[in-house]
């Protein structure tokens, strides 16, 4: 039953978001999908999922991981549209989050994977590969953090699967600290960026991630609220202007930017006044429960 769902709600997004400024309603398939009769939420990524298209990316970047980190490597996984089968070719990203056995490789080691995922799989606008370790990954700190991002977000794609292993969780304050403890700094170096560049690729780039940003975050504050959980921006941007119908048109332009930037940076530098502005004192309101 949650499988055929799934797929019906990935089949929709993909219409969504091929329509530009598209956001998406209240749709009990949906609410149904994302979280259980108990309240936790339900992962959404599945290898079952991955559409035609992108039957090679997650072999290919199993491949190139366990070639570029060898015995180094604990395990490999993949999280994004791709494995919740809403990937767009050629717009859609992918990143490889793995686990290290041993040292952590240098993040040199771990763009040139990235590089050669992305030269091998041009289907996808972009990929990166994120560098953790297995002690840190298993730390109380990452309890509402990594651990959420694993078993709920990723599938594992070479090497030991932690996922089994893993907790179980409910949307709540603690994921949206456990997610959005840097959030600050994100904001913050991407404000840096558009007011120090006129580098048109790194303006491009610090619009994309600091409008994705802004509506995750946003979204955050909405889930520790009201106990809901999505992950495709469009949805979560739908949320936030349900649950806050004053920042309804920001997170819509803060949505736009987070999939098609421009190159810009007075369009986004005037959402990080206002919508960025906001979402970082409502995060640090769920954080210290004020």
């Amino acid at each position: 039953m949650v499988k055929g769902v799934k797929r019906a709600v990935a089949a929709a997004q993909i219409q969504r978001r091929q329509t530009p400024g598209a956001l998406i309603d209240d749709n009990p398939a949906m609410n149904q999908a994302r979280i259980d009769a108990e309240g936790y939420i339900v992962s959404e990524a599945d290898l079952g999922n991955v559409q035609p298209d992108f039957e090679q990316v997650p072999k290919t970047a199993a491949e190139l991981l366990l070639a570029g980190f060898g015995s180094r490597l604990h395990s490999g996984y993949l999280y994004g549209s791709v494995v919740r089968g809403n990937a767009v070719p050629r717009r859609s990203t992918s990143t490889w989050w793995r686990c290290c056995r041993r040292r952590r490789p240098t993040t040199i080691a771990a763009r040139r994977v990235a590089q050669t995922i992305q030269q091998r799989c041009p289907i996808l606008a972009d990929a990166g590969v994120g560098l953790t370790h297995v002690d840190e990954l298993l730390s109380a700190e990452e309890r509402y953090g990594g651990q959420v991002l694993l078993r709920e977000l990723a599938v594992c794609i070479c090497g030991q699967d932690l996922r089994p292993g893993l907790p179980r969780t409910k949307p709540g304050p603690a994921v949206a600290a456990g997610f959005h403890r840097d959030t600050p700094a994100v904001l913050a170096r991407a404000r840096s960026q558009l007011a120090g560049s006129t580098d048109p690729q790194v303006i491009r780039g610090a619009c994309r991630v600091a409008s994705r940003r802004m509506v995750q975050a946003a979204f955050a504050v909405v889930a520790a609220r009201d106990g809901v959980w999505a992950t495709v921006l469009e949805e979560q941007a739908a949320a936030v202007r349900r649950a806050f119908p004053q920042w309804a048109q920001a997170a819509r332009r803060a949505a736009e930017q987070g999939r098609q930037p421009v190159a810009d940076a007075r369009v986004v530098a005037e959402l990080l006044s206002t919508l960025g502005c906001w979402v970082e004192q409502a995060l640090d309101h769920v954080m210290t429960g004020s």
